[in-house]
């Protein structure tokens, strides 16, 4: 399931897009990302951001080339602790 969740300034989210795709795939996230565009999407996205999905952080650049990119801190935390020795774990919280 690949989707899109928008921010607005004020910080209100709003759903944008959704779509079976095929296994989070280059091509997939690729045309969700120009069904966008074709729904009027004219500027650039400033920033985004997701967890790992390698085909989105590829297909980004295809369709908005000047969007910069940040990989969720959430997900980045929660790998490094999922690293962490299991006698280091008392106390970690997300």
């Amino acid at each position: 399931m690949l989707v899109i969740v928008g921010s607005k300034f004020n910080g209100e989210k709003e759903l944008l897009a959704i779509s079976a795709g095929y296994r989070e795939s280059e091509e997939s996230w690729k045309e969700l990302l120009l069904e966008l565009k074709d729904r009027g999407m004219t500027v650039d996205p400033k920033l985004a951001v997701a967890e790992g999905a390698l085909g989105f952080w590829k297909a980004l650049p295809q369709v908005f080339s000047t969007t910069k990119a940040q990989h969720c801190w959430v997900h980045k935390t929660a790998d490094v602790l999922d690293k962490m020795p299991k006698r280091c774990s008392h106390g970690r919280r997300l």
